[in-house]
Formats: structure tokens, sequence, C-alpha cells
């Protein structure tokens, strides 16, 4: 793609986010096989930014923080070296960044993690916030606030009436109300 034509998928708000790392973070040698060395991590995520036309934003995602005492076949610190790795990818690239260890900073993470590496609904809602805060203030134009919808409204065109009429019939057909 060159990038030349993507006004329409700017008209529908899209942007491309790229979270990965968790396991490519995995130490070198370990059964899973999941290593993936951090100079050839950045590389393929730098080939696959370069998939997308620049004009459309794009946001990067840290690997998040896990629980070492359950994931041994992993290291705080070299995870974070992954996180600076894609932080420093996003910088060169003018995208915006969620670090996912400064959204859990000072937090427990039992409550945020399912099984020590894997998300829970607390764990999301953090870095849905932290994503939010880029969108506002780098791509304002994809706030949920500031877009207009695709679809009309359902109550847009008379369907609010039909949905009222229609449960008023119910109401007298059931209730016998009117």
């Amino acid at each position: 793609m060159d990038g030349s034509d993507s006004s329409p998928l700017l008209e529908l708000g899209a942007e491309v986010l790229f979270w990965v790392g968790a396991n490519d973070s995995v130490l070198d040698g370990m059964p899973s096989g999941q290593h993936v060395p951090i100079g050839r991590y950045k590389r393929n995520l730098l080939a696959m930014y370069s998939l997308y036309p620049s004009s459309i934003p794009t946001i990067f995602i840290t690997p998040p923080p896990f629980r070492p005492e359950i994931w041994r076949d992993r290291d705080p610190d070299v995870t974070r070296a992954y996180g600076e790795a894609v932080k420093d990818l996003a910088k060169e690239l003018g995208a915006g960044v969620v670090d996912s260890y400064k959204a859990f900073a000072g937090r427990e993470l039992p409550p945020l993690l399912s099984d020590g590496l894997h998300l829970k609904p607390a764990g999301y809602e953090l870095i849905f916030q932290a994503f939010m805060r880029i969108i506002r203030d780098k791509h304002p134009h994809l706030a949920p606030e500031n877009m207009r919808n695709a679809y009309p409204n359902w109550d847009e065109h008379g369907m609010r009436i039909a949905a009222e009429k229609e449960g008023e019939e119910i109401r007298e057909r059931v209730l016998g109300e009117k």
C-alpha cells in the first residue's frame, strides 16, 4: 500500500492497533519455542506497520506485566525491554503508544490478570483508559463523542414512534391497558 487513498478508511474511523510481544519476550530456549529475538521483534512490528497507509492513525501497546512466580519462562526485565523497543519504534514512527507497565503502575497484579499473564476485565479497562487518552490527545476525531454514526440512530427515522406505538399495542393486548 502506498497510503495515497485511505480516505474511505479514515471516514469510518479506522486506526491500526498493534499489541504483540508477551509471547515473543519468552526467554530464549524455553520449551514453548515462542521466543523472538528483540531485534527481529522490532523489525516484525515495522513490517506489520508498513502494510497500512501511513495516513491511518497507529497505536502500539507494550507487552503487559505478568506474575513471574507463575510464568517462570519469562523475566520482567526482558518483557520491559520489549516494551521499550515498542516505545522506541512508536516514537520513530510518530505513532501513539500505550505503556502497559505505566497503566498498571502501583496496582496489585492478581485483580488484573486471570492466570498471571492474560488480562481480566479490570486489566483491559486500564489499557482501554490509556488507549482512549491517546485517541483523545492525538486523534480527537476518532473519539466516540466526535464521530458520526455510520447508520442513523434507531430514533431518527420514526423508529422511536413505531416502538412506542408497538409497546402501547402490546400493553393493550396483554394487560388490557390503554
